[in-house]
């Protein structure tokens, strides 16, 4: 399947796939967050305003992500901080702090350092406040750690179509889907089923599609990806609201492979919106449902 996700990077004039960074996307916040699987492993969580965990795989260090509806400050945040902390390390106190302005974002950094039941303690944080939430990453960390908890935290990015003008977001299982480029420097985002064998794609462009050309104008984008790509299936369909157009093609792959492409795609305001899933033929049948509850999460920002 590596030879698709190669073709779709092409087609999009994405960023090449780093290996060693993995940019968790979340489906449902404003932020993304990019960090090292050699370094890190991940998992979700059932727990209220726990969005992500994070394990040093040397097991001295953790990291956590809570998000949470409501209004608050950062001041309120950092005395929030030093009441919970206080609970296990009395004496907790702030080491160093300070606030940046990252991505267009206000941000709260904190390195705090106390003396527990179980002996010293450390953390590092992040903490962002707006648009009726805010996000936290803690981490434990010690001297053994710090570079990679460092590291990590700088990988939080606070992010949000309104703030960085981007046409669309998606909302997608991030137990199928992993976010292989979140669109920071090109626009379009990428993912790749957890299967291994079925990629996506969802980019925005500003262009003016005439209705009587859209057809036309996604049957030429598709040929970037399955030469002699026809279509075989048209549908509207409305997703959170917004009208598009529901459209399945088929063709050929510049490697031989039959392959099956089926998206959503969005005219209008000037704009062009698509999310598009893309798997070999003979895998579409088993992936069909999972790429429809992909397509379904397409989210379109129009202009006020």
């Amino acid at each position: 399947m590596r030879r698709i996700a190669l073709l779709l990077l092409l087609a999009c004039n994405a960023v090449a796939e780093q290996k060693s960074v993995t940019i968790y996307v979340s489906p449902q916040h404003p932020y993304s967050l990019a960090y090292n699987p050699d370094i890190w492993t991940s998992s979700g969580s059932d727990d209220e305003g726990t969005d992500l965990v994070l394990q040093h795989r040397s097991g001295k260090a953790d990291a956590t992500l809570y998000v949470y509806a409501g209004n608050a400050t950062l001041d309120a945040l950092r005395a929030s901080a030093l009441e919970n902390g206080k609970k296990t390390a009395p004496d907790l106190r702030v080491v160093s702090e300070e606030r940046i302005k990252k991505n267009g974002a206000d941000i709260l950094t904190m390195h705090l350092t106390g003396e527990s039941a179980e002996g010293p303690v450390a953390y590092r944080a992040v903490y962002w406040a707006g648009s009726g939430k805010y996000v936290q990453l803690v981490a434990t960390t010690t001297t053994e750690t710090d570079d990679d908890v460092q590291q990590l935290l700088n990988g939080l990015r606070i992010r949000s179509a309104k703030d960085d003008g981007r046409a669309f977001t998606v909302d997608f299982p991030p137990l199928k889907w992993e976010v292989k480029d979140d669109g920071a420097r090109t626009g379009g985002m990428l993912f790749a089923h957890n299967a291994g064998d079925t990629m996506a794609l969802a980019s925005a462009s500003r262009t003016d599609i005439p209705a009587s050309g859209l057809r036309h104008f996604i049957i030429d984008q598709s040929r970037a990806l399955a030469k002699n790509a026809k279509v075989v299936g048209e549908e509207p369909k409305t997703v959170a609201g917004t009208k598009v157009t529901m459209m399945q093609l088929e063709g050929t792959a510049r490697d031989g492979e039959s392959v099956v492409i089926l998206g959503y795609f969005f005219r209008g305001a000037g704009t062009y919106v698509q999310s598009v899933t893309f798997t070999a033929r003979e895998r579409f049948a088993e992936r069909k449902a999972d790429m429809i509850e992909f397509l379904d999460g397409l989210r379109i920002h129009l202009p006020q």
